[in-house]
């Protein structure tokens, strides 16, 4: 996921939440890169409740401007890479105690079933939450307090989403 900004355009509020990110670049990229965008405005700006599970170790590159929190990163490749303000992080625990980000995030394997699919057509079963994940009733409300967001009735399933609260991390809200 890529947000940039150019011609002195700036985006005012970003919301990312409840997706299941695979990542397998063709080249060395991070899965979210949002360091050159230009915020502005007082709508919230949230990257949460999200997982992404790479095949690649450089997860984020950010900055300040977007705040962080319940999300899982898991990657396959080595040390992690957490790219904040300029400064990378190999370690989970150092980057959250540095950067004050991700307080109820994980460096964990979420426990996908087939988190590397990639046929042609709708996934049916692919980058479900197996029993036992850690992703289980550990996300947030993020709309909480937050005007114009709405958690939504349905997970990408089609499951309902538990009435208040017990969300799951990621895009599957089924368990």
């Amino acid at each position: 996921m890529f947000l940039h900004t150019w011609d002195n355009g700036s985006l005012d509020g970003v919301q990312i939440y409840n997706n299941t990110f695979y990542w397998n670049p063709a080249a060395s990229a991070a899965a979210l890169v949002s360091a050159d965008a230009q915020f502005s405005g007082n709508a919230p700006r949230f990257f949460m409740n999200n997982i992404i599970y790479a095949s690649e170790p450089s997860l984020i590159q950010t900055t300040s401007a977007l705040r962080f929190d319940a999300n899982i990163y898991w990657t396959i490749a080595g040390l992690p890479k957490f790219q904040f303000d300029g400064t990378t992080y190999t370690n989970f625990g150092a980057y959250q105690t540095s950067t004050k980000q991700d307080t109820h995030s994980y460096y964990t394997d979420p426990m996908l079933n087939s988190p590397d699919y990639h046929a042609a057509g709708r996934p049916t079963t692919a980058f479900r939450l197996l029993p036992g994940s850690s992703a289980i009733a550990k996300g947030l409300d993020v709309c909480s307090g937050v005007s114009a967001c709405s958690m939504g009735a349905r997970d990408s399933w089609g499951h309902p989403l538990p009435a208040g609260g017990a969300y799951n991390i990621g895009a599957d809200q089924g368990r």
